[in-house]
C-alpha cells in the first residue's frame, strides 16, 4: 500500500502519495482528468452552492443579531438619557432657571458627556431611537385597548370619543390590528 498523507487547508486539501514512479505516471494520464471532470461536475458545483448557501445565512443571522443587541443596548442608553434630561428639567424648574428648553438640553447632555463620557452627538441618537421605539410601543398598546374595547361591544363613534379619534381613524386602527393578529396567528411578522 502507497504511503498516503492528507493536509487539509479550510476547503482546500492536499493529498500527497509516494508511489513508484510507473505507477504516479498511470495515475497523472488516467485520474487527473477524471478527478478534473469530477470538479466541473453540477453535482458538486451544487453542493458548493449550498454550502456557500448556508455559510451566507449564518452570516447573514449573526449580522441580524449584532444589529438587534446593538439596537437594544442603543435604546436602553436612550432611556437612561431621557431620565436624566427630565430630572434636569425638572431641577431647573425647582430652582426657578427660566431658560429656553433647547438651552437647557444643550447644558443637560453637556453635564450627561461629564458623567458618563460619550459623544453629544451619539446621546441625541441614542434618545431619538428610544423616543422612536416608545412610540411605536405606545400606539400597538393604544391599538390593543381599542381592539378590546371593539370586543365589549362598543361602536367606533364611542371608541372614538374614549380615545380622542375620529370613527373613521378607528375603523383603520381596527383593520390594522385584525390584519396583525392574522399574521401572528400564521406565524409571521
Amino acid at each position: 500500500m502507497p504511503d498516503l498523507r492528507i493536509k487539509r487547508f479550510g476547503n482546500v486539501a492536499e493529498i500527497s502519495l509516494k508511489l513508484p514512479w510507473e505507477m504516479a505516471e498511470l495515475l497523472v494520464d488516467v485520474a487527473l482528468p477524471v478527478l478534473q471532470e469530477l470538479a466541473e461536475s453540477p453535482e458538486l458545483k451544487a453542493k458548493r452552492e449550498r454550502r456557500d448557501e448556508a455559510h451566507r445565512q449564518a452570516e447573514t443571522a449573526e449580522r441580524v443579531k449584532r444589529t438587534q443587541e446593538q439596537l437594544a443596548k442603543n435604546i436602553s442608553l436612550g432611556r437612561r438619557i431621557d431620565r436624566f434630561l427630565r430630572q434636569y428639567f425638572r431641577e431647573a424648574q425647582a430652582k426657578g432657571r427660566n431658560i429656553s428648553r433647547p438651552i437647557l438640553k444643550s447644558e443637560a447632555l453637556k453635564a450627561w458627556r461629564g458623567q458618563f463620557g460619550g459623544t453629544i452627538d451619539q446621546a441625541e441618537y441614542c434618545i431619538s431611537r428610544f423616543r422612536s421605539d416608545l412610540k411605536k410601543r405606545i400606539k400597538a398598546r393604544r391599538a390593543r385597548e381599542i381592539f378590546r374595547c371593539m370586543n365589549r361591544g362598543l361602536s367606533n363613534a364611542e371608541i372614538g370619543k374614549r380615545y380622542g379619534y375620529h370613527p373613521v381613524t378607528i375603523s383603520k386602527i381596527l383593520g390594522k390590528e385584525r390584519k396583525r393578529r392574522r399574521t401572528a396567528r400564521r406565524g409571521g411578522k
